[in-house]
């Protein structure tokens, strides 16, 4: 073998160890964070219908994605959210034709536990709006089920 030949190879696995050890030393992304459905099936407890659906899972208000009504008193509910989500408040408007029940009034709803995962989470919610002295209303929304599916 002639000393250029075992230059030539000197290097090449030289070359190999040095991107092989770069590879394996640059530190790669976090993993993203999961997401889950949430499903919410949601009527009003005086009558009317719900609207303007508002998800909290701790951080603050945000839209659900979409919503359609599933039969004359019922709306149901998406919103994609984190898998590492512990817990969720909802928040709409139950619209009532009797103009007692109107401006808006303000939320005090609640809040409750999920349980972090990847599973569908599958949720009905009776919502209503009440009269308080001195005024005006206030908006709540209870969850009566779940189930993770």
């Amino acid at each position: 073998m002639t000393i250029g030949r075992l230059r030539r190879r000197a290097l090449a696995f030289g070359m190999l160890v040095a991107v092989a050890t770069a590879v394996t030393a640059v530190p790669q992304p976090a993993a993203a964070d999961g997401t889950r459905t949430v499903n919410g099936a949601t009527t009003c407890a005086g009558g009317g219908l719900p609207y303007g659906f508002s998800v909290n899972l701790g951080s603050g208000w945000t839209y659900a994605d979409s919503s359609y009504q599933s039969d004359s008193r019922t709306k149901v509910w998406t919103k994609v959210i984190p898998s590492s989500a512990t817990s969720i408040a909802l928040d709409s408007f139950c619209y009532y034709a009797d103009p007692d029940f109107f401006p808006y009034g303000t939320w005090t709803g609640w809040t409750y536990s999920l349980t972090p995962g990847t599973s569908t989470v599958n949720s009905s919610w009776v919502c209503d709006r009440h009269p308080v002295y001195p005024g005006p209303f206030i908006r709540t929304c209870a969850l009566a089920a779940i189930s993770y599916g």
